[in-house]
């Protein structure tokens, strides 16, 4: 079973889904058009996350940031991310997590953490300073605290963000 430590039951890693959502584009370099890294650079603030098609959620869907949770991930120019979840409802447990975004396409982009050869893909829309993205079948969260999410405990993710 593949594993992918994006979220575990008593931590939170959505930044990886975030990152996938903002770090898409086209690499200047290859001479496409499109948004860039350069669009994407700076600090986000998460208006909502919202986690849902999954029967193990406290409640279907389930808005993170409506909950009272602060999501953040910053992006620099090279790719890197750091995200941050604080202020999570229990038993979840704040978080910082690192990595890098491979860019796939227009409105796709890989998140690569631990294991580069398993991303997540995101899909998103950029609007000035506004992005929002969506995640199907999300490995987030380790019901079952076994240290391994199985197909079961994937959840689809829709997250909103704002640049500050």
């Amino acid at each position: 079973m593949k594993k992918k430590r994006l979220v575990y039951l008593g931590r939170l890693a959505l930044p990886l889904l975030f990152v996938g959502a903002l770090g898409v584009g086209c690499d200047d370099d290859e001479g496409t058009t499109g948004v860039t890294i350069a669009d994407l650079v700076g600090t986000w603030v998460a208006t909502s996350v919202v986690l849902s098609n999954n029967e193990l959620l406290p409640v279907d869907p389930f808005d993170l940031v409506a909950v009272g949770a602060t999501v953040t991930l910053t992006i620099q120019s090279n790719g890197n991310f750091t995200f941050s979840a604080t202020n999570l409802p229990a038993p979840l447990m704040d978080l910082e997590i690192t990595g890098s975004i491979e860019i796939t396409s227009n409105n796709t982009a890989d998140i690569v953490t631990d294991d580069p050869l398993d991303p997540a893909e995101a899909t998103f829309t950029l609007s000035g300073d506004n992005v929002t993205l969506s995640i199907p079948d999300a490995e987030l969260i380790d019901f079952d605290a076994d240290g391994e999410i199985e197909p079961f405990e994937t959840v689809d993710l829709a997250a909103a963000l704002t640049r500050q």
